[in-house]
């Protein structure tokens, strides 16, 4: 091994969170682009086009589901490859996607658009994102969590940036606006910053010298893989069953539009609060201790909202735990697998515990929006609510496994 002098590696030091900051700026574009920018487009392109919310939203459940499908063999490649190809690719193919939106007369044609976008947003967001600064950056908790950190801020800089965008020049050059960032600045980050990335970390790689079974196949063998995989299933469907519903559960409680506004307000920040409150534990972070304090915020939040509250302050305390709870979970979800798993193939095992993560976020809108229809929303919230208490439950007994040599 080489030994490198004081300047050679603060060198390094600082080319290693340059690569955080650049690729978190990526995130953030892409999130707020190809991710929030569907919010933003499909209310002026419903009234245009005339289709009805069915149709339209239908496309994006195609996509999210495709986005879980093929997040496992992309997260195969990026342990064999890295990170260059994919990622840069991604953004390549995204903005030429966005692009075509904006030329959309049919709903097959914008089906055939998500159905690629899926594939898109497995190339690009947070996942890879994580495997890359695992891979690459000695402090990488405190490097994911700083990309998370951007990240989050994406619906709070994209969505009105989009919609002033949109009333200026309508939904059409918006997409193709997006297009052309994603061109340019996330294919020139991706480009430039993931030359001469690593593949996998030096742990990962002396994992693998002496492995003879793949580690996904080990992690498999394990209760903790499926427990953890329940886990993402659940937390997710329950907070996009939520984020999709909730506008619509607060109405039919009579809760004035200003108060709906103010709660629907305070969750985004909180998940930056929650992200924030761990800066000060930097390399220290506990992702075991993480994860069962994010499950039981989200499951504080679940069953104060299912008491039927329809006041201000109770419904404040909703929004605290399940932001903060929700913001947390995506810190969990990039730390935790190698933790419990072991450091070998980081992108792999994370890319299998994405596909029940996104089906979850595929089906939760559809679903509840079913179950509305027979139980009424307190019915759904009771059901939402059992579900995260069995997700609560199973995070315990993961967090209680050994870590894998």
């Amino acid at each position: 091994m080489l030994h490198r002098g004081p300047g050679e590696g603060k060198f390094l030091l600082m080319r290693e969170w340059r690569l955080v900051i650049w690729l978190s700026l990526a995130q953030m574009i892409s999130w707020g682009t190809l991710f929030y920018g569907f919010a933003v487009i499909v209310g002026p392109m419903e009234r245009e086009l005339g289709w009805s919310k069915t149709e339209i939203y239908a496309a994006a459940s195609l996509g999210l589901m495709v986005s879980g499908l093929v997040a496992l063999p992309i997260g195969a490649w990026m342990d064999r490859h890295g990170g260059l190809l994919s990622m840069t690719g991604g953004s390549i193919a995204g903005g030429l996607l966005m692009i075509a939106w904006a030329f959309v007369e049919t709903p097959a044609q914008f089906y055939a658009i998500w159905i690629c976008m899926g594939a898109v947003l497995a190339c690009v967001l947070y996942s890879p994102g994580f495997a890359v600064v695992a891979a690459n950056v000695g402090d990488w908790k405190r490097g994911i969590l700083i990309m998370t950190f951007l990240g989050g801020l994406a619906s709070t800089a994209f969505i009105p940036l989009g919609h002033y965008i949109n009333d200026l020049f309508g939904w059409r050059r918006t997409a193709m606006i997006w297009g052309l960032v994603n061109l340019t600045v996330c294919v020139a980050i991706h480009l430039y910053w993931l030359r001469g990335t690593r593949a996998k970390g030096e742990a990962a790689a002396q994992a693998d010298a002496g492995a003879s079974e793949s580690a996904l196949k080990l992690a498999m063998r394990r209760p903790a893989f499926w427990g953890l995989g329940f886990v993402y299933f659940v937390y997710n469907f329950a907070v996009n069953a939520i984020t999709f519903h909730l506008i619509g559960l607060l109405g039919e409680r009579d809760v004035d539009p200003d108060t709906i506004m103010l709660v629907w307000a305070t969750i985004g920040p909180m998940q930056v609060a929650g992200r924030m409150s761990l800066f000060a534990f930097g390399s220290q972070i506990n992702a075991r201790l993480i994860a069962r304090v994010a499950m039981a915020g989200l499951l504080i939040g679940m069953a104060t909202l299912a008491t039927g509250v329809a006041t201000l302050a109770p419904l404040l305390v909703f929004a605290f735990f399940h932001g903060a709870g929700n913001g947390l979970m995506t810190i969990v979800k990039g730390t935790i697998a190698p933790d419990i798993f072991g450091p070998r193939a980081y992108a792999t095992v994370n890319g299998a515990l994405t596909v029940p993560h996104q089906f979850a976020a595929a089906a939760a809108p559809v679903a509840a929006a079913a179950l509305w229809g027979v139980f009424g929303y307190d019915g759904v919230l009771l059901i939402l609510l059992g579900l995260l208490s069995a997700g609560f439950l199973a995070m315990l007994a993961v967090t209680a496994a050994r870590r894998a040599a």
